[in-house]
């Protein structure tokens, strides 16, 4: 982060603001970390056209150390060589969200597969053990949310070219519901700028829910060998093969 000289003209005028290029602080994480995971799933097979589906995935929970250092000279336009903040390095957990889903696949005829599934993720562990890097010596951390949300899939499969080497086409629509955190702290027992600060940091961006389309197709050659591309709507092109021995 650097340094921001204000202009004469601030704060008539909000944009009278310049960046000096100079480095206030810089944080860095160099570490890394192992955790155990799993997770399990269930299918039922109600006939030969319509099956069920359920599955649930644990979470790993890392800790990784982070540093910030400071330039001493950044309040007077000054470049110093930095050094590391008090209080550093600082542990800061990584929580990986749980998830549950289930979801039903039919076969109306025998060339077209249509599914659609619903994942809950636990995107609230988070914030637990919720690490402050820019500590204003006010805050606790639970200060921070993260709501829990629900994705919704559909998708469906159409085998336009059977025998040896088939080839599919498809299509689907998912659901992205926001997930940001919040800042939900108030004054009292804050101070009134500390909380105008986090909460104009945290919750004055747009929270829209990303809809989107796909499309895609797969391609099969012999046995053995297998290719996918699938095109997401406005934001990514993914690409995957895989090969069977």
């Amino acid at each position: 982060r650097t340094n921001v000289a204000f202009g004469g003209a601030f704060p008539s005028d909000p944009t009278a603001l310049t960046d000096t290029g100079i480095i206030a602080n810089e944080t860095s994480i160099d570490d890394s970390d192992s955790a155990p995971s799993f997770g399990f799933g269930a299918l039922y097979r109600a006939s030969e056209t319509l099956s069920v589906g359920f599955n649930f995935v644990k979470g790993p929970r890392f800790t990784v150390s982070e540093t910030q250092h400071l330039n001493p000279g950044f309040p007077d336009f000054n470049s110093l060589p930095l050094i590391e903040a008090v209080g550093f390095p600082k542990d800061v957990a990584i929580n990986v969200p749980n998830r549950i889903g289930v979801g039903v696949a039919y076969r109306p005829v025998p060339r077209l597969l249509v599914g659609i599934d619903a994942v809950r993720i636990g995107y609230s562990s988070l914030v637990e053990d919720f690490t402050l890097i820019f500590d204003f010596g006010v805050l606790t951390g639970d200060e921070y949310t993260i709501d829990d949300v629900t994705e919704v899939h559909v998708g469906a499969e159409y085998n336009v070219i059977t025998g040896s080497s088939p080839v599919f086409i498809r299509a689907g629509f998912f659901t992205n519901p926001n997930h940001s955190v919040r800042f939900n702290g108030t004054a009292p027992p804050l101070d009134e700028d500390t909380a105008d600060v986090e909460r104009t940091v945290y919750n004055s961006l747009p929270r829209d829910a990303e809809r989107r389309g796909t499309v895609g197709a797969g391609f099969a050659l012999g046995l053995n060998f297998q290719v996918d591309l699938a095109y997401v709507i406005g934001r990514d092109f993914v690409a995957s093969a895989a090969m069977r021995f």
